[in-house]
């Protein structure tokens, strides 16, 4: 019963995307995330069952990989710096500050130091790729711009 709801389930979803999912269908319900990702690049190397030849999507993928790996490095990098500061801080606080020595236990202080250290990663990484994508958007448009010219 179980085998038959899940080949259903399979055989509904790849009608639904109106393509064969072969990465997809070892999941009953919810794919992880990388079979996601394998089938979004599939999907776009692999239109109308035949490899692209089309070197500018090629360009594209290998740019967007390019830049989450650099805003994730950015992130971790500032995630660091950031947990480190905001430990200093709060141990000197609750050291030497009688309202944070009475009313900050450790969760409390725990709290402090991973919601600065994670709300940071997020924000320079965000602020990393899309940098990097505006970048690579301006380079685009200046590549159209100079061969619409030289034509």
């Amino acid at each position: 019963m179980a085998s038959a709801a899940r080949e259903w389930w399979s055989q509904r979803r790849e009608k639904m995307e109106g393509r064969e999912c072969r990465t997809c269908s070892s999941r009953f319900m919810i794919p992880s995330v990388k079979e996601v990702a394998a089938a979004t690049v599939d999907s776009v190397l692999h239109r109308d069952g035949k490899h692209s030849t089309n070197a500018e999507e090629e360009r594209r993928l290998a740019r967007a990989h390019e830049c989450t790996n650099a805003g994730v490095k950015a992130g971790l990098e500032a995630g660091t710096y950031a947990g480190v500061i905001s430990s200093i801080g709060t141990f000197a606080g609750v050291r030497f500050i009688p309202w944070a020595k009475a009313n900050l236990n450790y969760t409390a202080q725990a709290l402090i130091i991973s919601a600065a250290t994670v709300g940071t990663y997020f924000v320079v990484t965000e602020k990393t790729i899309l940098a990097c994508s505006r970048d690579a958007s301006y380079a685009r448009l200046e590549r159209e711009r100079a061969s619409a010219q030289s034509t």
